[in-house]
């Protein structure tokens, strides 16, 4: 989704995917805040955030994806 103009918000309450492993959300500069995770996609491995240079708020639930690499 790098590049990408699409509201989070709407996506993740819209989807349940519990095969999804990879978020790449590199570049996007539209994001302003990550909504919760750990519903919609709770086996998320890798989250690439690099260069969203508008996100300011992260929801608390990024904390307890317990499958997430660093």
């Amino acid at each position: 989704m790098p590049h990408s103009r699409i509201i989070l918000d709407k996506l993740f309450k819209r989807i349940q995917s519990r095969s999804l492993t990879h978020m790449n959300f590199c570049n996007c500069q539209h994001i302003r805040k990550l909504p919760d995770l750990l519903s919609a996609t709770p086996n998320v491995k890798k989250l690439d955030l690099h260069d969203c240079r508008k996100l300011v708020k992260i929801h608390d639930s990024i904390g307890y994806l317990d499958k997430l690499e660093s």
